[in-house]
């Protein structure tokens, strides 16, 4: 084969190879989603479990202990910071960092894939008010605790971060082996 022969070979594979890269962003099916939605899903898992289960801010510091009543009245019921009060019966639908509530609201384009706290406006404002306590910060209304510390939860950190570039490194692997 002539020279021009192994050109031809080397443009058509160079432009397969691009045209696969074109085909994978966030909106690319995934495990059990779209990618996007399944890095939000183990983002979301990740916060959870970082702020509920290690009683942990996302800058890996603890979070504030409640003050006040409201913490003798969370104490007396054995629940840990970040598990708020709530009604008999709803189990960990009620509670402010339930799975649900972690999720909220996503959305997910082909470059970037978003999650915002809580399912409505007025979970999102409850979580406003365990991240400020009673310091207002940038629109966010204070909660009207005296003297509570700021919580601030929802944000990605470096194990996240790490994790979501895992799951991607996974999925582009799989890709290619069906490829």
């Amino acid at each position: 084969m002539g020279s021009s022969g192994a050109t031809s070979n080397a443009a058509a594979v160079k432009a397969k190879l691009e045209a696969f890269v074109q085909s994978i962003n966030f909106t690319t099916a995934g495990r059990s989603q779209s990618l996007g939605r399944d890095c939000l899903a183990a983002v979301a898992v990740g916060i959870r479990e970082r702020t509920v289960d290690r009683q942990q801010q996302f800058d890996g510091r603890p979070l504030a202990p409640n003050r006040g009543r409201y913490r003798i009245r969370k104490a007396t019921r054995g629940l840990p910071v970040g598990v708020g009060l709530r009604k008999q019966g709803r189990g960990d639908a009620g509670r402010m960092l339930s799975l649900v509530e972690v999720q909220g609201r996503q959305e997910v384009e082909p470059e970037v894939a978003t999650m915002t706290f809580g399912k409505d406006d007025q979970s999102m404002e409850v979580a406003g008010w365990f991240t400020v306590g009673s310091h207002p910060h940038s629109g966010i209304r204070p909660s009207g605790a005296k003297n509570q510390a700021p919580r601030p939860f929802y944000a990605m950190d470096a194990n996240l971060r790490a994790m979501v570039l895992d799951l991607c490194h996974k999925f582009v692997i799989d890709l290619i082996s069906r490829y």
